[in-house]
């Protein structure tokens, strides 16, 4: 009857209608979905790394975020942290994980949060994602941005003086004719006493390289051809032209077939800390560095290692001898290895942590702080450094280049890259998540 159809349909737009009343009335970040509420299960909760107020960090298992407070479970127990010591980009973090990526508004609520705390930047995206997903907020979403550019004051305007033009940085401290002696007679020196070790050593010069290898002779010349490979790969990427060199001389190889040998040069004749290691690289001063590999009986392992520790050998000589973040030295030590050596577990490594990274919805912040690394974190930083690489190899080696003349690492990143650490997150997990 018409009468019963015009009744039901009434019905059906106020159960609709209150049901979206219900939903607005619901805290922004509750758990309004079934894939909210997957994020929310123990086996399933995000991992984070939260920076407070203090300096330090929270890390641990998401469980709730609300007006008041995060909800972490560290070591299988619960631990709430007021919001006052959590820094608003944390908050931000925390809030964004508990937010369907799909809710147009719950996005404008993270840019407004944003705004409010003067991260205009972050916002943008958020605000960008918002209207690509609902076009209708497309002018609340210019306000915002209206908004916050009216409160933000300009940088004051200081006149400075024309720069004069600067001869080219150097790409490494130019040794004297004397210091290449003496580096060469040191390397004689200590291959002496390994020989006494170690009777198999034997010379392999080539342009860049000394190598006192033990392995048999049938393999000098493939070494010898890693090696130059290798330098030159690293001399292409920071733009070190030919004839120069970042070595004081010939960088030493000395490579070990028999773990005892290897073992009694790095306690004995080395004084070094790394006999349980499998590989290392030791410089002295910032003028002289070796490179010591111990048995790796498969070749391509072998041509693997070669290449990260010589990777390492050249940045400690690149610029000067300041040492280079963590994830930025072993990154790039995995990148030149799983290109040169493509069966390489630095290729695999890459793609088996990324992959999880992705599917476990990991946050990875912690790597920019990470002194020593796992398995897992030398895939992520392989991946991150990549990304730098393939997408902008000018930018990366003049973020490289700006650390080793001791520019502290987020100015570098932002004159080179013009992001902060977790933007460049934010780019590279959205670049990872496409080429899957």
């Amino acid at each position: 009857m018409p009468g019963s159809r015009s009744h039901r349909e009434r019905g059906i737009r106020l159960l609709t209608a209150a049901a979206a009343a219900l939903l607005a009335a619901l805290p922004l970040f509750a758990e309004e979905t079934a894939d909210e509420a997957a994020t929310t299960r123990p086996a399933d909760r995000p991992e984070v790394q939260l920076p407070l107020t203090d300096g330090k960090y929270a890390r641990g298992m998401l469980v709730s975020a609300d007006d008041e407070s995060i909800v972490l479970e560290v070591g299988g127990e619960t631990r709430t942290i007021p919001l006052a010591e959590v820094k608003p980009l944390g908050i931000y973090l925390a809030r964004k994980k508990l937010t369907d990526p799909a809710d147009a508004s719950a996005r404008m609520a993270l840019a407004r949060f944003l705004i409010e705390h003067g991260e205009v930047a972050a916002a943008q995206r958020e605000l960008d994602e918002a209207v690509r997903l609902d076009a209708s907020l497309e002018a609340q979403a210019r306000e915002l941005l209206e908004a916050a550019a009216a409160t933000t004051k300009p940088a004051p305007k200081v006149e400075t003086p024309k720069e004069e033009k600067k001869p080219p940085a150097k790409k490494y401290a130019e040794p004297t004719e004397k210091q290449i002696a003496a580096n060469n007679r040191l390397a004689r020196e200590l291959a002496e006493k390994a020989k006494a070790v170690a009777p198999a050593l034997h010379v392999v010069e080539t342009e860049h390289f000394l190598i006192f290898s033990a392995w048999p002779g049938s393999r000098d010349k493939a070494i010898g051809e890693l090696c130059e490979r290798m330098y030159r790969a690293c001399r292409k990427h920071f733009d070190v032209r030919e004839p120069e060199s970042v070595f004081v001389g010939k960088c030493p190889v000395f490579l070990f077939w028999e773990k005892e040998h290897f073992k009694t040069f790095a306690e004995e004749i080395d004084k070094s800390d790394f006999s349980a290691a499998t590989a290392y690289v030791s410089w002295k001063a910032g003028r002289y560095c070796h490179i010591v590999i111990g048995p790796v009986r498969s070749y391509d392992r072998f041509c693997e290692v070669l290449v990260h520790e010589g990777t390492h050998a050249f940045m400690s000589r690149y610029v000067s001898s300041r040492a280079l973040p963590s994830w930025v030295n072993e990154g790039l030590a995995e990148y030149t290895s799983a290109t040169l050596v493509p069966r390489s577990w630095s290729a695999r490594r890459r793609v088996k942590a990324v992959g999880e990274a992705l599917r476990k919805k990991t946050d990875v912040s912690y790597i920019f702080e990470r002194m020593s690394m796992e398995d897992f974190d030398y895939g992520i930083a392989h991946s991150i450094v990549r990304f730098m690489m393939e997408t902008n190899m000018p930018g990366f080696a003049k973020f490289v280049t700006l650390v080793k003349e001791g520019t502290e690492e987020k100015d570098a990143l932002k004159e080179s890259f013009n992001c902060t650490h977790e933007e460049l997150l934010g780019l590279w997990r959205r670049a990872a998540a496409r080429n899957r």
